[in-house]
C-alpha cells in the first residue's frame, strides 16, 4: 500500500480563511483524507508568497510541516505539538532530515539552516553566494544577529540530502548545486524556472514552469511529459498547470504535483501518465509538496 502526504497553498486567501492543507492519499484505493486544514490567521498581513503550506519531513514519531516563516511539528494523528521559528526562516521552501538534523530551506535568505533534533535548537547555516558564474557559501550564526539580508536572489525551491552531500537548486540558480560539506559547485546545468529538481538514477527529474511539464534527464534519456490541464470553479479554463512537487513512488513511478491541486503519477518507462487524482477545483489551490507517508493512516477515532 502507497500513502502519499501532500500539502498545498492556497494563494489570495482572504483573512479568516484557510490558506493551506494537508492531504493524505492512499494510491491504490484513490482515497482522500483531509486532516489539516491551516488558517494561521488567515495569513493577514502575509503575501501570496508567504501562504500556504510548504515542504514536508519525517523524524521519529514527528511530521514537520514547513509554513513561510516557521516549521510546525505535528504527531502521527496530526495534533500539533510545537511551532519552531527562527529570523531567518522566511519563504520556507522545503525540508529535509539526514542524521540528527532537520535542514530548512529559506528562499527569502538564500539560505540553508539545520535544526539539531536531539538539542532542538538551530546551531548550523549558511548563505549561497554567486556572482552569475561561480556558486560559494557564507556561513553565519541561526541565533545571532549578523547574518544575511533578506534578498530571495535565487529562489530556492528544491533541497535533499545523501552521503555525498546535499543538493539544492532554485528558479535562477539554472543548475541543481551540490555542497560537499565545504564548498558547492554545479552538478548538473537546469533550465530556468525549475521547481523540485532532484537526482534520480543516473539523471535528474525535476518540474519545467516554463515548459509546463514534467523532466526526467540523464545523459542517456530525455524525457518531457505534459502535466494535464483541468477545469477550476474559478476559471473555466485552467491555461497554465504549474508543476510543483515530484515524488519518487517506484524506480519507474513520480507523483508530480500541478494547479488547480492535482497529483499525477507518471510511468517512467512507458513515457506516460497513469493516475490523475484532483484534490481541489479551485484554479488558485496548488501542490507544493509531497512525500511518501512513512506512518498508518489515520483512525477516525
Amino acid at each position: 500500500m502507497t500513502l502519499l502526504a501532500v500539502t498545498t497553498a492556497l494563494k489570495a486567501a482572504q483573512p479568516g480563511d484557510e490558506h493551506g492543507s494537508i492531504y493524505l492519499i492512499n494510491l491504490e484505493t484513490q482515497q482522500i483524507l483531509k486532516p489539516v486544514s491551516w488558517s494561521d490567521q488567515g495569513g493577514v498581513g502575509k503575501t501570496d508568497q508567504e501562504l500556504g503550506l510548504r515542504g514536508l519531513a519525517f523524524h521519529g514519531e514527528r511530521v514537520y510541516v514547513a509554513s513561510s516563516d516557521k516549521i510546525l511539528v505535528f504527531d502521527p494523528t496530526f495534533e500539533l505539538l510545537n511551532t519552531i521559528e527562527n529570523p531567518y526562516l522566511k519563504d520556507c521552501q522545503q525540508l529535509t532530515v539526514f542524521g540528527q538534523h532537520l535542514f530548512a530551506l529559506s528562499a527569502g535568505f538564500d539560505s540553508i539552516l539545520g535544526f539539531n533534533l536531539e538539542d532542538e535548537r538551530f546551531d548550523w547555516a549558511f548563505k549561497v553566494v554567486t556572482d552569475g558564474r561561480v556558486f560559494g557559501v557564507k556561513s553565519y550564526d541561526p541565533n545571532g544577529n549578523t547574518g544575511p539580508l533578506q534578498i530571495n536572489k535565487l529562489k530556492l525551491n528544491s533541497l535533499s540530502c545523501d552521503q555525498k552531500g546535499m543538493y539544492l537548486s532554485g528558479k535562477n540558480t539554472e543548475a541543481l548545486l551540490k555542497f560537499s560539506g565545504k564548498a558547492i559547485g554545479v552538478l548538473t546545468t537546469l533550465p530556468k524556472d525549475v521547481n523540485c529538481a532532484r537526482l534520480h538514477l543516473e539523471g535528474v527529474l525535476f518540474c519545467d514552469a516554463q515548459a509546463d511539464a514534467f523532466r526526467f534527464e540523464s545523459p542517456t534519456v530525455r524525457i518531457a511529459l505534459p502535466l494535464p490541464r483541468l477545469r477550476s470553479d474559478t476559471l473555466p479554463e485552467q491555461t497554465k498547470a504549474n508543476p510543483q512537487g515530484i515524488c519518487l513512488v517506484s524506480d519507474d513511478q513520480v507523483a508530480v504535483g500541478s494547479q488547480p491541486a492535482t497529483l499525477t503519477v507518471y510511468d517512467l518507462a512507458k513515457q506516460k501518465p497513469g493516475q490523475v487524482i484532483n484534490l481541489s477545483t479551485d484554479s488558485q489551490n496548488t501542490v507544493f509538496d509531497i512525500q511518501k507517508w512513512p506512518f498508518s493512516w489515520p483512525s477516525k477515532d
